[in-house]
């Protein structure tokens, strides 16, 4: 599968997300962010993501490596649980602090090889 098709498929699951997030909350609860993480066999697509203080996020996981993984992002105390190939997870929180938060794979020997990013929290607008 070359990059272009994997451009596509990462989109169309980011609008999945954004329709089942949409489905499956009220008015009061909708999610008003959302991303994807896609575990591939050269490590983690993307490598950043950006949110704001204070939104619900739905973090989709997407593991399409052929090694079972599960992804860790220890200072939000956020875990997927482990995922075959081709397995999704949802995870949906509140950060309520700004800063750089490291994830990774639960198996450390996957940390030289790129199974390693960060999730960027900014400050709320207008704080």
């Amino acid at each position: 599968m070359d990059i272009f098709q994997k451009a596509i498929k990462i989109t169309l699951l980011l609008v999945l997300v954004h329709i089942a997030a949409f489905l499956n909350t009220s008015m009061e609860t909708k999610a008003e962010a959302s991303g994807i993480i896609v575990i591939t066999n050269m490590g983690f697509v993307p490598k950043t993501l950006t949110f704001s203080e204070g939104e619900v996020v739905l973090l989709v996981i997407h593991n399409q490596d052929d090694q079972v993984h599960r992804l860790v992002i220890p200072k939000l105390n956020l875990s997927s649980p482990y995922l075959m190939k081709g397995e999704m997870a949802t995870l949906r929180f509140t950060p309520h602090e700004s800063g750089s938060f490291l994830y990774h794979v639960t198996a450390s020997k996957f940390g030289d090889n790129g199974y390693t990013g960060t999730l960027i929290i900014k400050k709320k607008s207008g704080l």
